[in-house]
């Protein structure tokens, strides 16, 4: 499979995938139509991207265990290692926290603690 950049009567320019078996060319797909340089360019790209996947589809690759795994598959793995990742973030973030604001909380006590005791202490030395 290819690209091929087609005039039409208008003037514009399709980019077309075609296939080319038992010595016939068949469109297989239009990508699109431009009317200038930079959207053909555009095009052909997203052409390209096309034509790998639709390869990736027909022949996919395999996993070293002997099993298929295809480039959807692979991206959601990454995605879900991804995600897990930012979760023990998360998680391991919201502790941090907690256990800040309750470490705070016990040297708050602490502190009305020695306050209580040094208001006591100094009662009993004025009476």
């Amino acid at each position: 499979m290819y690209l091929r950049k087609k005039r039409n009567k208008s003037g514009s320019i399709s980019v077309v995938v075609v296939d080319k078996s038992s010595g016939k060319y068949k469109e297989v797909k239009t990508i699109g139509i431009a009317k200038n340089a930079s959207d053909v360019t555009s095009l052909i790209e997203r052409g390209r991207r096309w034509i790998s996947d639709y390869d990736e589809h027909l022949h996919p690759r395999l996993d070293f265990d002997g099993g298929v795994v295809s480039s959807r598959e692979r991206e959601r793995q990454e995605m879900e290692r991804a995600i897990s990742s930012i979760e023990n973030v998360l998680l391991n973030g919201s502790e941090l926290i907690l256990d800040s604001v309750q470490t705070t909380g016990e040297w708050e006590n602490h502190q009305e603690d020695n306050a209580h005791e040094t208001t006591s202490a100094n009662r009993k030395t004025i009476h």
